[in-house]
């Protein structure tokens, strides 16, 4: 009796917790309430009763243990006659299989599967014991053996096909989080790029994955916030009340796209912005630039900057509304469920890293070295002697023997090295070397680029 008692204690107990095991959210948010029940100390010592079941079946695990007690300790004992316990055990596997079929408790959908289709097979134990007794097996042409071998393989293939689902789903799943990782990992190099591989870059992007409807926008920030946005989303600026947007290319950025963006990295540096000199910041406002499609209509003038059109923002109201039921797109869903307010990381289309963090006290001088290593050269070499500028145009050099050569490299390396870059060789024409200096390497169309 002492035994018995033990499920309706722990029903007493988890009674008691019950406002913290069903939070007031899970009535439109089941996502945020089970996150709100799981972070909750208070209940980690009875948190092996219901860390499987949804946060309205709560007290489940105690019917549960109930509905087993009557299978096992009840049904054996209702009857002396086999058929009325075998008929007794089907009528509370019928129950069974409705009630899993219609209350579904489980938080993990194919649990809740899985525990339909075991009602089925206690159903058809059942079945089977009761066509045992009354002999009506013979009327199907079955023996004792060959329904316990039907018996048997049945409960084999049910256990096999649902370790076989079982492992299906866990691989989508890996595979999903794996793909939602590699995308927020991805950024591009872009701190070389003119403004000519710039343009020609987002015209592609803009050709082939934006529709009419939407409009091409950036968002430049840091490379931490970067990495942020592009796992959970871009967060809403109180002082905005919405998220901050250009329509301007990094080379087209003026002091007003400076301004806006710096104001979102809290405990910035102020000495080191500066440094930047004007002409800088209007290149690279920040180290990445987000590029993202978002729909014309959502976006409207920027608070604070009615008067500049190349900027403009996405407002908190809207972004509210486009708030998701479920989180499994998004790779660190944690913000979303504190209630922060996120503009989805599935509107952002690519990232490209335009400044490095150690480049910024000094922006003129690395973009000079990067452009052109006609500063290192003056320090180095003598000009005159090793080399000349061929056409006046900077960075297009013959060298008159190997030795100059070498010690070119030795300069450009060194330079490299201050960096954290490595040289890299691309052979081409005197013609199109003046062409590549002007305006960047283009992607090629076709033989071994393939469009790299």
């Amino acid at each position: 009796a002492i035994y018995q008692l033990i499920p309706i204690i722990w029903f007493v107990v988890l009674n008691n917790k019950k406002r913290a095991l069903n939070p007031d959210t899970s009535n439109h948010d089941a996502d945020l309430a089970l996150y709100v029940r799981d972070n909750n100390s208070d209940l980690t010592s009875l948190r092996f009763l219901f860390i499987d079941y949804k946060c309205s079946k709560w007290w489940f695990e105690i019917a549960d243990m109930y509905r087993r007690i009557i299978f096992l300790g009840v049904v054996p004992l209702v009857s002396p006659r086999p058929t009325t316990r075998a008929s007794f055990g089907c009528i509370l596997a019928i129950l069974s299989v409705a009630y899993f079929r219609e209350e579904q408790p489980y938080r993990v959908e194919f649990t809740n599967v899985v525990a339909h289709i075991a009602q089925f097979v206690i159903l058809v134990t059942f079945y089977g014991a009761l066509t045992i007794e009354t002999e009506s097996m013979i009327n199907f042409g079955l023996k004792g053996v060959s329904l316990g071998v039907f018996l048997l393989t049945l409960n084999l293939v049910i256990l096999v096909l649902t370790f076989f689902f079982a492992w299906t789903c866990f691989k989508h799943q890996r595979n999903h989080e794996h793909r939602k990782q590699s995308q927020a990992a991805i950024t591009e190099d872009a701190r070389g790029f003119s403004e000519t591989k710039f343009e020609t870059t987002f015209h592609a992007i803009w050709s082939h994955l934006i529709p009419a409807s939407h409009a091409l926008v950036f968002h430049y920030t840091s490379r931490e916030l970067a990495v942020s946005g592009r796992k959970s989303g871009i967060a809403s600026q109180r002082r905005f009340e919405g998220v901050p947007l250009s329509l301007r290319q990094p080379h087209g950025t003026t002091d007003n796209d400076f301004d806006v963006f710096q104001l979102i990295e809290d405990g910035a540096d102020k000495e080191e912005q500066n440094v930047i000199s004007k002409q800088d910041r209007q290149r690279f406002p920040h180290e990445e630039v987000l590029v993202l499609s978002l729909p014309k209509q959502f976006l409207e003038r920027l608070t604070g900057f009615e008067d500049d059109p190349g900027l403009c923002m996405i407002s908190a109201r809207v972004l509210n509304a486009m708030l998701p039921t479920s989180f499994t797109a998004v790779m660190a869903s944690q913000p979303w469920l504190d209630g922060v307010v996120l503009l989805p990381p599935q509107c952002i289309l690519r990232s490209f890293m335009i400044l490095d963090v150690e480049e910024k006290p000094k922006v003129s001088t690395q973009l000079n070295k990067r452009f052109s290593m006609k500063a290192d050269y003056e320090v180095n070499l003598s000009r005159k002697s090793y080399f000349h500028e061929i056409d006046t145009l900077p960075g297009l050099l013959s060298l008159d023997s190997i030795e100059a050569y070498v010690k070119v490299m030795e300069s450009i390396r060194h330079s490299a090295s201050e960096q954290r870059l490595v040289p890299l060789y691309h052979y081409t024409s005197p013609e199109a070397a003046r062409l590549i200096l002007k305006g960047g390497l283009r992607m090629s169309t076709q033989g071994q680029g393939d469009g790299g």
